[in-house]
């Protein structure tokens, strides 16, 4: 299945080469529109209670004692207490001492000890969290529809604006090497996200597993096909005309200046029927923080492929528990406020990643189907840890679920995650 090895300096990579064998002709479902697919490498669609006696003056004596008179002095015998044995004294008669019954002892009845009355615990309230991230929030906040914007990463689109509020991020290959972002919100209200471009094959089954508002920029005849599945929650600016929860800027050029609103996407959403508030199964993340483990970088992917435009490098605060990101080597800013990316964790989800037989632009590059159904290798990285497992998505309706060798769920830290989705022929490193 894998392969780690260890290089200079304690640098361990890990390959997922030689998952599945190569084949064609074949064909994947997105979104219920079949497409022809030419297959690469790929992953697998793991008291007693003591009365007390109270003693008269009588039965306090005991029993008596005949003592020996060789230990007594002399003038102390005529003193000695008479014996029920019979004692000889001159001129007199010799009476047989009476034995004293001792007088009954009185029992002193048990006394009740009271039984204090128990004292109400008080259960406490959970306090409602971003089913996306953990992170504590108002009930209101906590159940509203998650909304999910499509964010270019293109050297053209950078900074990003609002990014760094998203909650989780899939960051995916499109055609000719290049990344883009699939940015979920449920706490933020930031009023500029973007640059926004088109949607993507993977988008469609992103979308219903959050069951999200979906904004983005149109797409390829075949993908906005495919998004026909969602129904309202496709509120692709085509819709709008320019219009609506979308603006254009001045600061950026075509196709780098096209922004959103989010609580404007959000009351578009309910203006088309769709209710504000949806029950989503949570993320599982832990409550009693562990102890932080002692891997201080990672490389998602390391070279050769791609270059290192796309290439992001994570470096580990221990006094946060955070992640700083950064790509091209340089920090990943967002420009809404000028400081450096952080998320609480990093996920390396290997799967299926195929070329479509649909052109995706003008110079005939193809469109990506990516595999979000079944299950997979996976890495995670948080608190200074690696962990390895499995990713586990049997239907649509499913939220993503992580479980390590022995089949136990591993929970993420509180906080925002970032997701790097790998075809099984990209490495990673870490240190």
């Amino acid at each position: 299945m894998s392969s780690n090895r260890t290089d200079r300096g304690g640098l361990r990579r890990v390959s997922r080469r030689g998952m599945l064998a190569l084949g064609s002709g074949a064909v994947v479902v997105v979104g219920g529109l079949a497409v022809g697919v030419v297959l690469t490498r790929g992953g697998q669609r793991g008291t007693e209670l003591t009365e007390t006696a109270v003693l008269t003056a009588d039965s306090a004596a005991g029993p008596t004692v005949k003592p020996d008179e060789d230990s007594i002095p002399a003038e102390s015998a005529a003193n000695v207490a008479a014996t029920p044995e019979a004692t000889e004294s001159p001129a007199s008669a010799t009476i047989a001492a009476t034995p004293t019954t001792p007088a009954p002892t009185e029992t002193a009845a048990p006394t009740e000890t009271p039984t204090p009355e128990p004292t109400p615990t008080e259960t406490p309230i959970p306090l409602p969290r971003s089913p996306l991230s953990g992170i504590v929030t108002s009930q209101p906040v906590a159940v509203r529809r998650p909304v999910a914007v499509k964010i270019a990463n293109d050297p053209g689109a950078r900074p990003q604006w609002g990014i760094s509020e998203a909650e989780v991020v899939y960051e995916h290959v499109t055609e000719g090497g290049v990344t883009r972002f699939t940015c979920l919100f449920v706490i933020s209200d930031a009023p500029r996200v973007g640059p926004i471009r088109s949607a993507r094959f993977i988008d469609v089954d992103l979308i219903r597993e959050f069951d999200a508002l979906f904004a983005h920029v149109g797409g390829s005849p075949p993908v906005r096909e495919s998004l026909q599945v969602l129904g309202p929650l496709d509120r692709d600016e085509f819709f709008y005309g320019g219009g609506g929860p979308y603006y254009r800027t001045t600061d950026r050029f075509a196709p780098h200046n096209t922004f959103i609103d989010l609580p404007a996407l959000r009351e578009a959403g309910v203006a088309a029927g769709l209710p504000g508030e949806v029950e989503l199964a949570p993320t599982l993340f832990y409550r009693g923080e562990p102890e932080a483990g002692d891997v201080e970088t990672i490389t998602i992917p390391i070279p050769p492929a791609p270059s290192d435009t796309y290439r992001s490098v994570y470096e580990f605060e221990p006094e946060t528990r955070l992640y700083k990101k950064s790509q091209h080597n340089g920090p990943h800013i967002d420009g809404a406020t000028g400081a450096q990316i952080r998320v609480g964790n990093v996920v390396v989800q290997y799967t299926n990643i195929v070329a479509t037989e649909f052109e995706e632009d003008f110079l005939g590059n193809l469109s990506l189907a990516i595999d979000t159904l079944g299950q997979g290798d996976v890495y995670i990285f948080r608190d200074g840890l690696a962990l390895n497992g499995r990713w586990v998505r049997e239907n649509l309706a499913d939220r993503t679920r992580y479980f390590d060798d022995a089949g136990e769920p591993i929970a993420l830290r509180p906080g925002h995650t970032w997701i790097h989705m790998l075809s099984p022929d990209q490495e990673i490193a870490w240190q």
